[in-house]
């Protein structure tokens, strides 16, 4: 089992266990099972074509591709999906959106896992 492989089974997931939260991915009509996501919060400076800069705060989410499954359909995040959890008894919603020139849902490296950029909407 060479490094990668070692780390993507047994690094990544330990990770999971121990920094994420349950979540769900919503799109359109479907709703998956809960599965673990990392997060992180960033803010990002975008530079408008008129000059102005606008300051944009964003949850990044990271995923195994194989937890965004409904059914037997594994789905693949788009701008626009929903994902939800609970944080401090709080439900929050965030939506998958792109960021500045980022598009709103990213391969991390080894095209194991999603970054998805979004903004929190409830």
């Amino acid at each position: 089992m060479g490094f990668q492989s070692t780390f993507n089974s047994r690094v990544i997931p330990a990770a999971e266990r121990a920094f994420g939260s349950s979540v769900t991915f919503t799109q359109g009509g479907y709703v998956t099972d809960a599965f673990t996501a990392v997060w992180e919060d960033h803010e990002f400076e975008i530079f408008e074509e008129e000059g102005f800069v606008t300051k944009a705060h964003v949850r990044d989410f990271m995923f195994a591709m194989e937890d965004c499954v409904y059914g037997s359909t594994v789905l693949t995040p788009r701008a626009g999906d929903l994902l939800k959890l609970t944080e401090n008894s709080e439900a929050m919603e965030f939506e998958i959106v792109p960021v500045g020139n980022l598009p709103a849902v990213e391969f991390m490296p080894g095209n194991l896992r999603w970054r998805v950029h979004t903004k929190r909407v409830s």
